[in-house]
């Protein structure tokens, strides 16, 4: 009974960590978000410098929010699966 307190214990501190990464992966998205928006509306705006230029780090950019939306996915994952096997092991507890 006491591993199975622990183990539960665990699960819920890895949540906690689990969630706690996914709040900074999401931060980091909010932040290129504002990144996008700023090139964007360099792009839409008077001609002043290099566009090709402006426009490579804009896909630049792209891309790394793509990046930042991978580790998001995994990490909703992994929170999703500790979530599950907190789940069962209240439900064993319950059941005993």
């Amino acid at each position: 009974m006491a591993s199975h307190r622990q183990r539960v214990a665990f699960e819920s501190q890895l949540l906690s960590v689990t969630q706690l990464s996914l709040q900074t992966e999401v931060e980091a998205k909010l932040r290129a978000v504002k990144r996008l928006r700023e090139q964007i509306e360099r792009l839409s705006g008077p001609s002043r410098g290099s566009r090709l230029d402006d426009s490579r780090l804009l896909q630049k950019q792209i891309r790394s929010m793509l990046e930042v939306n991978q580790a998001v996915r995994i990490t909703l994952t992994e929170l999703e699966q500790v979530a599950r096997k907190l789940v069962e092991d209240l439900e064993a507890e319950e059941s005993v």
